[in-house]
């Protein structure tokens, strides 16, 4: 981006919005596809669930996965074994929050 003075970047015209002015025409609109792809990507990421790291997730007992589920205890642990967010530890079935979640969210609306 060529500028009638000096080369100005992004974060100078950002600290500094009145700079605009010193933007070639010309450079406008190479300025505006870069602002509007920054302000699409911002966007995005504020829509998308946010990346839990791995301690955030939690294990969870068969009644609070029955409950988020919308299903009977009963349910969960005769489908246990083809769910991918249960676990097996020392022979009592639990699910993981986070996998839960995303199973959720990947459920065809009715």
């Amino acid at each position: 981006m060529t500028t009638k003075h000096s080369a100005l970047s992004v974060d100078d015209l950002v600290a500094n919005p009145a700079r605009v002015a010193d933007v070639r025409i010309d450079d406008l609109p190479a300025l505006l596809i870069k602002l509007t792809t920054l302000t699409a990507a911002v966007a995005a990421r504020l829509q998308s669930p946010p990346q839990g790291k791995p301690d955030d997730d939690r294990l969870l007992d068969v009644a609070e996965a029955a409950a988020m589920l919308g299903r009977s205890p009963d349910w969960l642990y005769r489908h246990a074994k083809t769910l991918p967010f249960s676990r097996r530890l020392n022979g009592m079935v639990k699910f993981s929050r986070q996998g839960l979640q995303k199973y959720l969210a990947h459920l065809p609306r009715a």
